[in-house]
């Protein structure tokens, strides 16, 4: 999480062009300026640093010490102080930071992957005696900053934006003359500013949900659309192209029986197999529908079952934690059914398990009886980058997601090379029926 104003700012110890330097044994008593700049040699962070050298008699008289930081190494932080030097005509006369490990720089937040995944913004920390920090300033890489402004801030006035009980933000109002306190009125006026900063906050908050909300029912209903015609066509070739091709082909050995003629057994045979072959095909049909084992044994019951088949059939280990579900409505104990079932395929497919867990939780949802049932499938095998995956690439992640949300539920997958994959799906019922 960022720092924020308030906050204390964390403690360090780094190497510097001063040498090792402990940033609160530094600071002691005084206030501190920690800011950073993307990289040594750059125009803009040469005339900075220069800038920032002229003024430290300013600094002084406030009582104030500097610390500058960059990723860069330290001898070349030593060779740019000459360049500082030739190109201002001041020499750096404060602490710089090497930073190559980048550690204070994730301490406070300097790295803004959106910006640059290596490089620092141009963040500034004002941190007061007792080190918490006072002001936080962020730049663009480049965009420079005038420190002489910096100096003009001698009172500022702190005013936390609150949604319920939840701190959603900060408002800071600073002045360049020095106040020893502010009046009830300014307190009272920076309030309502808040307040009004906080209900627009959460106004936006919410249009911005309802977006996605509407964006998401949208192309859900979408590949709902998609999905049930994908079915209808599957269940249509299935009937045409194996069933009834099957049943006409049986009548028609039962038709050239009649008529008499050949061996009559081994005619009887292949009809049998012919029907045999046509009521495994109808029962597989019912069984993607809606899996008759689920009426039963139930959602426990019949997760224990497919376990314990894809166990038998090799590969990995299937290990199970199955909470005693209740009755639960058709829609959703086929939806989590039908989530394990394609999550263990999966597993069986591409991951290189050895194990694979599968967890049923109930869990409490609210106090009137709403309960939540939760499915967990986690390997131990190879996993992927869920973060590559695009939309509509993997139709097995795509269907699940789509199960759970047509039970009103949620899906999640975990999943990271060499770090296995783990699947949730989450939906609510109600624990009376």
């Amino acid at each position: 999480m960022a720092l924020q104003l308030g906050d204390e700012a964390p403690d360090f110890t780094a190497e510097s062009t001063e040498g090792e330097l402990n940033f609160y044994d530094f600071l002691g008593d005084s206030w501190g300026v920690l800011f950073s700049h993307p990289a040594d040699f750059t125009p803009v962070c040469t005339t900075e640093l220069g800038a920032v050298a002229a003024l430290k008699g300013e600094f002084d008289k406030r009582n104030t010490k500097v610390v500058g930081l960059s990723v860069d190494p330290l001898d070349k932080h030593e060779q740019w102080a000459d360049d500082i030097e030739d190109v201002t005509g001041h020499r750096l006369n404060f602490p710089l930071i090497s930073d190559q490990d980048r550690k204070v720089a994730d301490l406070y937040g300097m790295i803004h992957p959106n910006a640059s995944d290596t490089m620092t913004v141009r963040s500034v920390f004002v941190i007061g005696p007792d080190k918490k920090v006072k002001l936080t300033l962020t730049y663009p890489a480049a965009t420079g900053r005038d420190f002489r402004e910096r100096l003009d801030i001698r009172s500022a006035l702190f005013v936390p934006i609150h949604s319920e009980d939840e701190l959603i933000g900060s408002l800071l109002l600073y002045s360049t003359a020095r106040r020893d306190r502010y009046s009830d009125g300014d307190i009272a006026r920076a309030e309502t500013v808040a307040e009004q900063a906080a209900s627009a906050i959460c106004n936006a908050h919410l249009y911005r949900d309802l977006e996605r909300s509407e964006s998401r029912t949208k192309a859900l209903l979408e590949r709902i659309t998609r999905l049930r015609e994908a079915q209808r066509l599957t269940v249509a070739n299935v009937l045409h192209d194996d069933i009834v091709q099957t049943v006409v082909a049986a009548l028609y050995q039962v038709e050239g029986l009649r008529a008499g003629g050949g061996e009559t057994r081994a005619e009887l045979e292949r009809v049998a197999s012919l029907l045999k072959q046509t009521i495994a095909d109808a029962r597989n049909v019912i069984w993607d529908l809606r899996p008759p084992v689920l009426d039963g044994l139930g959602l426990d019951g019949a997760l224990a079952a497919l376990a314990n088949r894809i166990s038998a059939d090799g590969g990995f280990v299937v290990e199970t934690d199955l909470a005693d579900v209740p009755q639960l409505p058709p829609r959703i104990s086929t939806a989590l059914y039908v989530i394990a079932r394609e999550a263990l395929q999966n597993a069986r497919r591409h991951a290189r398990a050895n194990t694979v867990t599968v967890l049923v939780q109930l869990l409490a949802d609210g106090d009137r009886g709403a309960q939540r049932v939760c499915l967990t499938i986690a390997d131990d095998g190879i996993g992927f980058d869920h973060e590559a995956v695009q939309a509509g690439e993997h139709f097995g992640l795509t269907m699940m997601d789509e199960q759970a949300a047509l039970a009103g539920g949620t899906f999640t997958v975990t999943s990271r090379p060499g770090a296995g994959t783990t699947v949730e799906a989450t939906v609510p019922f109600s624990g009376q029926g």
